[in-house]
């Protein structure tokens, strides 16, 4: 892990890298693998579906080459969304855990008379 995590709508976002390895298919990728990791902050499971087999929710996603910056999130009518750039460049979009309601709640309230 490489950046800063964060915990929105009750799930850790994070990153991390993988570099490239000398000697196998990966040294061919100029700059190793990003991996974007989404889990449950209660207990740990998984985010993202699992294309086989089996119920269980996977915790991570490959999601592109280059080293990761900080996930950033940007939470919309179409619901939260994960951003992320790599140091080749591409950016990363994917979506984020639903916190549900609007997002925004009254903190403080004063009225003058």
């Amino acid at each position: 892990f490489v950046t800063n995590h964060i915990i929105f709508a009750g799930f850790v976002i994070t990153t991390s890298y993988q570099p490239a390895i000398k000697g196998l298919s990966l040294e061919c990728e100029r700059s190793g693998f990003t991996f974007v990791h989404i889990f449950d902050l209660l207990n740990g499971g998984g985010f993202f579906p699992n294309p086989g087999p089996g119920p269980t929710n996977l915790r991570s996603l490959k999601a592109g080459v280059g080293v990761p910056t900080d996930p950033k999130i940007s939470t919309g009518k179409n619901g939260a969304q994960v951003f992320i750039k790599t140091s080749i460049g591409q950016t990363i979009k994917v979506d984020a855990p639903n916190q549900g309601g609007s997002g925004v709640t009254m903190v403080y309230w004063k009225q003058d008379l």
